[in-house]
């Protein structure tokens, strides 16, 4: 397999240049630190623990209007981000991982197929420059909301719950997932999570 291309080009940003306050909220500064806390994290908790820094340091503008209300990893090479922003009601859940079981391979935000895992603290801030801080466009159609009212998208094992009709079968065009039965998905305390899912499904 090929190496990993080069990164993709930050837009450039003025460092003086403060839109709007920076809104970080307690929850965010405590998930911050006690990711940045931890003595041997795994590289999910690396690749958490940079993105959740990242969003309280990037220049990227639209990074400015970004909240986080929680974060937590799955495992070894899943993290998952519940945040609000500007270009959306509602607060949503990102879920992204870098590991396929099935081919056992990684992924980054450059390459669908890695044979062994991208740079965490690269990876976490591209989750959020890329995914976190900028609008959802065409995904808005595609989020699934659980019974807490959270929107996910990205990397979703199973959809949480949600009405059947709702589900429909439809492709998520940006994330590649097919429809599947629903699961309840549980709110955890972070910084882990165990899932309890009904079954393992990926996209």
């Amino acid at each position: 397999m090929n190496s990993e291309p080069p990164p993709r080009r930050r837009p450039v940003a003025n460092p003086d240049y403060q839109p709007v306050p920076r809104e970080i909220t307690p929850e965010h500064r405590r998930l911050a630190e006690e990711f940045a806390a931890i003595v041997t994290p795994r590289w999910s908790e690396r690749a958490v623990s940079a993105c959740l820094q990242w969003l309280m340091t990037s220049n990227i503008p639209v990074s400015w209007r970004v909240t986080v209300e929680d974060a937590w990893v799955e495992e070894e090479w899943t993290v998952v981000v519940v945040y609000r922003s500007q270009f959306f009601d509602g607060p949503l859940a990102l879920r992204r991982t870098t590991h396929d079981p099935h081919s056992n391979t990684f992924s980054s935000m450059y390459s669908p197929q890695l044979s062994s895992a991208p740079d965490p603290v690269q990876f976490g801030r591209d989750v959020a420059d890329f995914d976190i801080g900028e609008p959802l466009g065409t995904v808005t159609d595609h989020v699934r909301v659980d019974d807490n009212g959270i929107q996910w998208w990205g990397k979703l094992p199973a959809t949480p719950d949600q009405p059947e009709s709702q589900l429909g079968g439809a492709s998520d065009s940006a994330t590649g997932c097919q429809g599947q039965s629903s699961v309840h998905v549980r709110r955890p305390e972070p910084p882990t999570r165990t899932e309890e899912s009904t079954h393992d499904s990926s996209c």
